[in-house]
């Protein structure tokens, strides 16, 4: 009589919200193996963030399951796909948008394949003394800021954004004069400009350029303000 020894497995896919990719797996040996997956609501890999993936198993040491990726069609994936020397689990960096394939190895046979889409990190949104979107703001609160802070929304990993330069023009009366900065601090003749502003002028951020620090710029929406 053939006697069937059978493991659990369970992979977690650590995603950016409180949902997770789970799959659980039941493998037979000798004989067929067979996968149950479970609902999942994201299966996303960010561009040059470290994307942790962690291998929960039972009975079977983390070391003996291998994780391959590959893009589909059947290319290579440029970025890297690699075992953490501490907790054994995996971390995915890929480094261009695209769709790829997870595999899942155990003692050399492939126990499960799945796809997950590698997408852009979102754009930041540009802050000036903490308020989003623009609208009234009194001088004093605006130099609070000491300038533009890009911040990214509902984006749990690791990732540092860095203003690299941006515009402000400023609006008196009908007129207008637009000075640029490099960084994130306003220049001094900005501050100059924003201490000196009356109320109902105008104040507009724009051409605001950041870098992530995986690698990559994004130019952000401006932000206007009439002062208070």
């Amino acid at each position: 009589m053939l006697r069937l020894t059978f493991f659990l497995i369970m992979v977690t896919y650590l995603a950016c919200s409180s949902a997770s990719a789970q799959l659980t797996f039941k493998v037979s040996s000798p004989g067929k193996i067979s996968v149950f997956q479970t609902p999942a609501k994201m299966r996303v890999l960010y561009v040059g963030v470290d994307n942790p993936i962690e291998i929960e198993s039972v009975k079977i040491p983390k070391s003996a399951l291998v994780m391959k990726w590959r893009a589909i069609p059947n290319e290579p994936v440029t970025g890297a796909l690699f075992r953490d020397s501490t907790t054994k689990d995996y971390i995915a960096v890929p480094n261009t948008p695209c769709m790829v394939t997870l595999d899942i190895y155990y003692k050399d046979s492939l126990i499960n394949s799945e796809q997950y889409r590698c997408k852009s990190i979102p754009t930041p949104i540009a802050t000036v003394g903490g308020k989003y979107g623009g609208g009234i703001i009194a001088p004093a609160l605006m130099l609070s800021g000491s300038g533009i802070v890009p911040i990214l929304e509902n984006f749990d990993f690791s990732c540092r954004v860095s203003v690299v330069s941006y515009s402000m023009t400023y609006v008196s009366c009908g007129v207008a004069k637009t000075v640029s900065t490099t960084g994130p601090v306003y220049s001094a003749q900005m501050k100059d400009i924003i201490t000196s502003a009356k109320p109902n002028d105008v104040i507009l951020f724009n051409n605001i350029v950041v870098s992530y620090s995986g690698g990559g710029f994004a130019t952000l929406s401006p932000i206007a303000f009439v002062i208070s």
